[in-house]
């Protein structure tokens, strides 16, 4: 992914905006699950579950700078990764959540033990699917970046005056002057003329 960096004067070449018109497109949804991860976040307060809580928290609040950005590619990137952590570690926190429900996995939710109780456990199931849905819609979106990145550039390489998929240090690319010439391309000078060889049998023919 190339980042876009300002500066350099007469040498700078066009910049690939940092979000797609998809990107922005997808906004609406990331704001619907800002609104489910804040809910989240107050369930698990309230159930002083102070870590997850936390977690949340920090998720609505990369959510929150990512709408606000219009779905800039840094704070999807990060988002992506946070929200892929999440439900890993979500989904282990729900298993072991309706494993202590033994030995009817049914009481998970009870209309006898009110709403508060339901309201709670609804937070511990839909975190983890919360958070998946959050990653895969994050995912699209670096995906659909990365590929309109691709032809931005493929599209422009007259104008970036250079190979945009090699170049740089390790690849191949364009010079502006002849490559320098290597060793293997100057004469050997280990090599001398010597003469030609002379043998034994040539001195008694002489005489």
């Amino acid at each position: 992914m190339v980042i876009p960096i300002g500066g350099g004067g007469g040498m700078r070449g066009p910049e690939f905006p940092p979000s797609t018109e998809y990107g922005k497109s997808q906004a609406p949804w990331f704001i619907i699950l800002n609104i489910a991860f804040a809910v989240i976040m107050i369930g698990r307060f309230w159930m002083l579950d102070i870590w997850n809580g936390f977690m949340s928290l920090i998720t609505l609040c990369i959510g929150c700078a990512m709408v606000s950005w219009e779905m800039h590619i840094l704070w999807v990137t990060i988002y992506m990764a946070v929200n892929l952590t999440n439900t890993i570690f979500d989904l282990i926190y729900c298993i072991i959540a309706v494993v202590r429900t033994k030995p009817d996995w049914t009481h998970f939710f009870d209309e006898e033990k009110g709403w508060v109780y339901n309201f709670l456990h609804g937070c511990i199931l839909a975190a983890p699917i919360c958070s998946f849905i959050a990653t895969r819609l994050a995912c699209a979106v670096f995906s659909e970046h990365h590929e309109r990145e691709a032809e931005f550039l493929y599209q422009n390489q007259p104008a970036l005056g250079r190979d945009p998929f090699g170049g740089g240090y390790g690849g191949a690319g364009y010079y502006d002057r002849p490559p320098p010439r290597r060793y293997d391309d100057r004469p050997d000078r280990r090599q001398h003329d010597w003469g030609s060889g002379r043998r034994l049998g040539d001195e008694e023919q002489r005489r």
